[in-house]
């Protein structure tokens, strides 16, 4: 089921003006305790989140905070750096859009109800951290649509029944289901160890995830994991070389297993985690 976690995000553009450390095309993640920061640019636009473990945070009622709500949670910030020379308030003040709101996580159950189905976020909402959200909206939103088109292309002046349409959505939940929720976990633990919600994430994300060939192994497996996402059946590619190797990646991940990939990803890192984990422990246990 969908939840409200007990962590909130404000999220803002800002215009770049003469703000230091800002280039064209950057991409910038600070991690910290119950809080994470990201910041990403395109030439002249700064798109900023602040993501904060709030005690205070009451799901699940409605959370709509007014413009002083905005601006108390700004100055509860101001001074953290999301790069070296840039503060929050250097951002605030370059504003052109802002936004406060409750943080949800989780799949829902059942995406479609009478004539009604759900997309996206309304059915798979994750946090922010990995940046998957608009991707798994857009995979949803392209199997349904494969499922629509090929039904419709079947017969002229095609009108469904409610049994046809029940039968056509949950196909479309069957194919959709299992990768979302993949998702909204892996995005989910990201958060979580890049705010140091526990001693093991924290050591993890500095210290094992940084290593060059944990770096490259997460990129692969990531790779692949893309490489697996849904496309339009029914439309051509013109520019698109689907023979090259990137492309190849799912189809040899299928042809290992299915979802070998993942498995192998959170094996090899747990694995190195522990080992490296008791390692340390047995280095520096105080003689008694």
């Amino acid at each position: 089921m969908l939840t409200v976690s007990f962590i909130v995000g404000i999220y803002g553009v800002s215009e770049q003006k003469d703000l230091p450390d800002l280039g064209p095309a950057d991409v910038n993640m600070v991690f910290g305790h119950d809080v994470t920061k990201l910041l990403f640019t395109q030439p002249g636009i700064a798109y900023w989140a602040i993501v904060y473990k709030d005690e205070y945070s009451q799901p699940p009622k409605p959370y709509r905070p007014d413009t002083k709500e905005q601006e108390e949670v700004a100055h509860r910030f101001k001074d953290i750096k999301l790069t070296e020379n840039l503060r929050l308030d250097d951002l605030w003040k370059n504003k052109t859009r802002v936004g406060l709101l409750n943080i949800e996580e989780g799949i829902l159950d059942k995406w479609h109800a009478g004539r009604i189905v759900l997309v996206g976020d309304s059915a798979h909402k994750m946090t922010a951290d990995l940046g998957m959200g608009a991707n798994m909206a857009i995979e949803s939103a392209t199997v349904l649509v494969n499922l629509l088109q090929h039904a419709s292309s079947q017969t002229e002046n095609y009108h469904p029944s409610q049994t046809e349409l029940d039968t056509l959505f949950s196909r479309y939940q069957s194919k959709r289901f299992e990768r979302a929720k993949r998702f909204v976990s892996i995005s989910g633990s990201v958060t979580r160890m890049r705010s140091y919600q526990s001693l093991w994430g924290r050591f993890f994300i500095g210290y094992i995830a940084t290593l060059p060939f944990m770096q490259r192994f997460q990129a692969r497996k990531m790779m692949e994991g893309m490489a697996k996402a849904p496309k339009l059946e029914y439309v051509g590619t013109r520019t698109i070389n689907e023979e090259a190797e990137g492309w190849q990646l799912g189809k040899k991940n299928e042809e290992k297993g299915g979802n070998g990939g993942w498995v192998a990803f959170v094996l090899v890192t747990s694995v190195v985690g522990f080992a490296v984990s008791y390692a340390a422990m047995v280095k520096w246990r105080p003689v008694m």
